[in-house]
């Protein structure tokens, strides 16, 4: 299976770590069903896709509907290969979509759409709101599932944070999950963790597909780190992790007055990473994306949810592909 998931929001200044879209299983497919793939995809590229079933003909007045129509889920879940590692430039991300790739004039109706115009379930998308009601309490709970790190022993700090602004490492607790873990700067205490864990909830009600955020108060003398982990210093630069590390990490962020820091714990995802999925276009090496990402309905109703909750930072090279064998 491969999971689609966009790693980092913004919303009104605070980072958001949510994951967006799942995709399918793994190992290889018949020649038959690769054909009929490229078939859609194909007319899926030329927004061209017929409503008329297979064996009609153009003004043809038989019934427009099969049996099993309206379509309640895409079984985009096929058996595949792993596909490749792919990497994206955060400059290159900005300036591809701000002079490089831009939608023509003639946008095409949404392709993956059922009978009724509606989205039907698949890795990328989970129909919930829109279609049932949903209890308080499940839209409190949202994705959240085991109830966050175990602090009643050492977290174990195995990797430092690479990559945006907000201070961080990666943890493992005593159950053997692995969280991320990111703190809010000292001006603005509990303002990216409320957003991370708030907004989370937003779109997993929505239908899309997120990690498990969680509140977590960390005290600085219940971390340990793994031998063997290193911080990169400067470019390529790096040297083993240190207390001195960590010292600097918790310097840097907003404090209670017993010294824990807040942090939003986000639960690390199953299956192997394989790089950021684009928002137009297809992933070649996946047999299942068959509809261009730009005219994926769910895709473009995320546009709109983004807009509302304020959520700037949703790029390309925010999100990920984790690929999961079942």
């Amino acid at each position: 299976m491969r999971i689609r998931a966009q790693n980092k929001l913004r919303l009104g200044g605070g980072a958001l770590a949510l994951v967006v879209l799942i995709a399918g299983p793994v190992s290889g497919q018949s020649a038959k069903q690769a054909e009929a793939q490229g078939e859609v995809r194909e007319a899926a590229e030329e927004g061209a896709q017929s409503e008329v079933p297979a064996g009609a003909q153009a003004g043809d007045h038989r019934r427009k509907f099969f049996p099993d129509d309206p379509m309640k889920a895409d079984l985009d879940n096929l058996p595949i290969e792993k596909p490749s590692e792919v990497e994206l430039s955060g400059i290159y991300d900005v300036i591809e979509h701000s002079f490089g790739y831009k939608p023509g004039e003639n946008i095409p109706r949404a392709v993956n759409v059922n009978t009724l115009g509606e989205v039907p379930d698949s890795s990328w998308f989970t129909n919930r709101i829109g279609i049932r009601e949903m209890s308080i309490a499940e839209l409190v709970r949202g994705p959240a599932r085991i109830g966050g790190p175990d602090l009643s022993a050492p977290l174990t700090v195995v990797a430092a944070k690479t990559a945006g602004i907000s201070p961080g490492f990666t943890v493992r607790d005593s159950r053997g999950d692995v969280y991320f873990m990111k703190f809010d700067p000292q001006s603005y205490p509990n303002l990216s963790t409320a957003v991370d864990v708030i907004a989370s909830k937003f779109f997993y009600a929505m239908g899309y597909n997120v990690p498990e955020n969680y509140i977590a108060y960390i005290d600085p003398g219940n971390l340990q780190i793994e031998p063997g982990t290193e911080v990169v210093i400067a470019g390529d630069h790096r040297e083993a992790m240190s207390q001195r590390h960590l010292d600097e990490i918790f310097a840097k962020v907003a404090r209670l007055p017993d010294g824990r820091a807040r942090a939003i714990a986000s639960l690390q995802l199953a299956g192997e990473p394989v790089g950021p999925f684009k928002f137009y276009g297809v992933r070649g090496d996946d047999p299942n994306d068959i509809f261009p990402h730009q005219h994926r309905r769910e895709l473009r109703g995320y546009r709109v949810f983004c807009a509302w909750l304020n959520h700037d930072d949703s790029r390309s090279i925010n999100s990920l592909d984790m690929y999961v064998e079942e």
